[in-house]
């Protein structure tokens, strides 16, 4: 065998090992070198967005330097938006809305601030807590790397078009984008369409949104007199001429609709004189959204919105002298300040007046008619409106995530009418139902309305009979359960339609006629030749007026036991 000299190769070991040196070194080098370029990049986004960053643990002074150094390593081009106040007059269109929701005004992004909200297709919500983990980013929608989807996942159902129209902000975008000039004279009146639910069995049409503008009031006659001749389209309310307004008024250039400043004033001049809670909040939230429509409305003629944010900041709500309700001053909310009389308002002042539709056109009244089943869960319309009483109350939205280990129920003994028999045995047997469970025993009528709308929301199991009380199921927290007791002759669901679109979990209990009550509960012969009464829905009479829920103690635990079960079933939930 020969035997290797190793002096012959110990100079290839060498070459050996330096050639994978260097190839190491250069690997090395490489990525250290992409390493350094891809922290840089990274470096610059991440302080190009520091300062409007919701990151924990990120300090405001940590942010401005973050920004500072964003700004000294790049270019910025401040690109400032078009005025959505001064649009260019040719390419105006009343079709074409462009102004936000006046819930939400553009705000420019500063240093810890969110981007603003798009104008349209949004909820009117409260802003949401900074998140405490990191967003992703939504898909990059470029129609060049994909197809369209399947057609299920197009909003192809009439009930899906429904939806969107009548309990989305579509319908207060679908009223401002529906104005029609009546007069454009010294004075200029504008009627805006606003939409019928075809549920809504018993209102062929809403009345329409009505904007005055250059009119002057009559103390007198109690009318805002407009100068517009009997050649102009008359404002109408169901073919009668407009309460509270009428035309002939002789032209003046003390106040027409040039006048530079004009009053302006919110003026439900169908208010009701019903104080009947459902009725109220309605009015109320109707009014709101024709205001806000008014607000957002541009005019075609010249580009621009109607009312300025001069005028809105100033605008007040006026009510005839003869009638004072105990929701009057719930419409504060509109203005942020208390509604003044007819007899308060001055003669000499130049006024532009927004009158609303009337509650029971709205959209949600349909809750209450028949067996009408709503098939919509967009709650944008009804969550946005929880919230805006929520806030000018000064009450913190209780979320669904707030589950109990033991639910708190809150029962409503009424004080006159529609009351529990033996209360005092239902109670005791309800507490040994739900040991150390918090049970609250309450009147609302004898409660002020902050106070009710607190209740229901601290409330996870409220029971109580059909009524107006039942409205404030609107301000429950989502995911809590409602018992509401129907009369035996009602074909109506009561308010479960409005607690589903809140997401609320309702059952319904029937009581049973006084006759059939008595015999079951008492022993009491049923009269002879005795038989139900055959009624109709909510019109029925007479159910208003009466003393008792005819309802068994065994029927009332049940419904209370389930309603309590479907709590329990969240309880460990994450959110």
């Amino acid at each position: 065998m020969a035997v290797l000299n190793h002096h012959s190769w110990m100079p290839q070991r060498r070459l050996g090992v330096w050639v994978v040196a260097v190839v190491l070194i250069a690997t090395a080098y490489y990525a250290i070198w992409t390493d350094t370029i891809s922290v840089d990049r990274i470096r610059a986004q991440g302080l190009s967005s520091a300062s409007s960053c919701q990151c924990p643990g990120l300090r405001p002074e940590d942010a401005a330097v973050s920004q500072q150094a964003a700004n000294s390593s790049s270019t910025v081009t401040d690109i400032t938006p078009a005025s959505p106040t001064d649009p260019d007059p040719a390419h105006a269109d009343e079709s074409d809305l462009r102004a936000e929701m006046p819930d939400h005004p553009p705000e420019s992004p500063g240093a810890g601030s969110e981007p603003p909200p798009p104008a349209h297709g949004t909820s009117a919500a409260a802003p949401a807590a900074a998140p405490t983990e990191p967003i992703p980013s939504g898909p990059h929608r470029d129609p060049e790397f994909f197809t369209d989807l399947p057609k299920e996942y197009e909003l192809a159902t009439e009930d899906d078009d429904l939806c969107t129209l009548f309990y989305t902000d579509d319908y207060v975008y679908g009223i401002a984008n529906s104005s029609t000039r009546l007069c454009n004279e010294g004075s200029s009146v504008h009627g805006f369409e606003v939409p019928t639910n075809p549920h809504h069995h018993k209102l062929n049409v809403a009345t329409p949104v009505y904007l005055m503008q250059g009119v002057r009031w009559d103390p007198a006659r109690r009318t805002f007199d407009a100068q517009c001749s009997d050649a102009a389209h008359e404002a109408l309310v169901y073919g009668s001429p407009l309460p509270g307004l009428s035309y002939g008024a002789p032209r003046s250039t003390a106040c027409d609709r040039h006048t530079r400043h004009r009053q302006l004033v919110i003026y439900p001049a169908l208010k009701e004189t019903y104080d009947n809670v459902w009725h109220k909040l309605m009015e109320l939230w109707q009014n709101k959204l024709s205001y806000d429509a008014a607000r957002i409305a541009i005019d075609p003629a010249t580009g621009r919105p109607f009312l300025t944010d001069e005028q809105v900041a100033g605008a007040l709500v006026v009510f005839p002298d003869d009638h004072e309700g105990p929701w009057d001053d719930a419409w504060e909310m509109l203005t942020g300040r208390p509604p003044i009389r007819y007899s308060e308002l001055p003669a000499d002042a130049c006024y532009d007046v927004v009158v609303g539709t009337v509650g029971w056109g709205g959209p949600f009244w349909s809750a209450l008619l028949k067996t009408t089943y709503e098939t919509c869960r967009r709650e944008t319309l009804l969550t946005s409106f929880t919230r805006w009483v929520l806030r000018h109350y000064g009450l913190e939205e209780r979320p669904a995530s707030d589950v109990r280990q033991r639910p708190t129920i809150t029962v409503v003994q009424r004080g006159s009418t529609r009351k529990f028999r033996d209360f005092d045995g239902l109670m005791e047997k309800m507490h040994a139902q739900h040991p150390g469970y918090a049970i609250n025993v309450v009147d609302l009528a004898l409660m002020g309305k902050r106070e009710q709308i607190a209740l229901l929301q601290s409330t996870d199991v409220l029971v109580g009979h059909h009524g107006a009380g039942m409205s404030y199921v609107m301000f429950m927290r989502p995911d809590s359960a409602v018992v509401e007791i129907l009369p035996p002759f009602f074909l109506s669901r009561g308010f479960r339609w409005v607690a589903r679109m809140r997401g609320l979990v309702h059952f319904i209990g029937k009581a049973m006629w006084k006759e059939e009550y008595l015999n079951a509960v008492e022993g009491v012969p049923i009269p002879e030749g005795w038989a139900p009464t055959v009624q109709d829905d909510g019109d029925a009479n007479g159910w208003q007026t009466e003393e008792w829920i005819w309802i068994t103690h065994d029927e009332v635990l049940g419904l209370v036991d389930a309603a309590v079960k479907s709590q329990l079933h969240a309880v460990g939930d994450s959110m």
